[in-house]
């Protein structure tokens, strides 16, 4: 049996982003993108991500975030 992690954003209060859909609450630098970016390159395989993060990156032209794993 394949062994699933979960790995999220999310604020304390459950939500990824702010109730107008920015998600400038976010930090973009320090060592838990780091982390999380290197991550990506040894702990997955897969990638599964729901159609709003999905719409989100491609209205900035982004069609294929996690290229390294199937998605």
């Amino acid at each position: 049996m394949r062994k699933l992690k979960y790995y999220m954003a999310s604020t304390v209060d459950g939500f990824i982003c702010h109730e107008d859909g920015s998600v400038n609450g976010f930090l973009e630098q320090g060592p838990h993108v780091t982390d999380y970016l290197e991550s990506l390159k040894t702990w997955f395989d897969v990638a599964l991500m729901g159609r709003k993060t999905y719409e989100f990156g491609f209205q900035f032209g982004v069609t294929n975030p996690y290229y390294r794993v199937k998605n």
